[in-house]
């Protein structure tokens, strides 16, 4: 029989991380590997969403400049630029900011 990592084409090292996350059938795979859209969780669960909204709704209504913080990884940067250019588009002024890697963590 092989291994999950063969029936998926993968490579080792990708079948342990895949392994590592819980990943354990070539149908749990080919969803980890190609996502969709519609599997992703809803936002709604996510801790003080409704408050973050309320504050952002309040700040765009009130002409507030909105500081903007990402980390300094892919998803980071990319985020914090995406949301620059979300809330600039709403009117917003935005200052975004991504963490210094030499500067350790926090807003420092």
């Amino acid at each position: 029989m092989s291994t999950l990592g063969e029936e998926l084409s993968v490579h080792p090292v990708t079948a342990r991380c895949m392994a590592g996350r819980g990943v354990s059938t070539v149908e749990q795979g080919r969803a980890f590997l190609e996502p969709r859209l519609a599997d992703l969780r809803p936002p709604r669960g996510l801790a003080g969403l409704g408050r973050a909204i309320d504050r952002l709704d309040r700040a765009l209504a009130d002409g507030e400049r909105i500081g903007i913080f990402g980390d300094y990884d892919a998803d980071g940067v990319t985020t914090a630029a995406l949301l620059g250019g979300y809330l600039s588009a709403l009117g917003a002024s935005t200052e975004v900011r991504v963490a210094r890697r030499d500067a350790g963590y926090g807003f420092g």
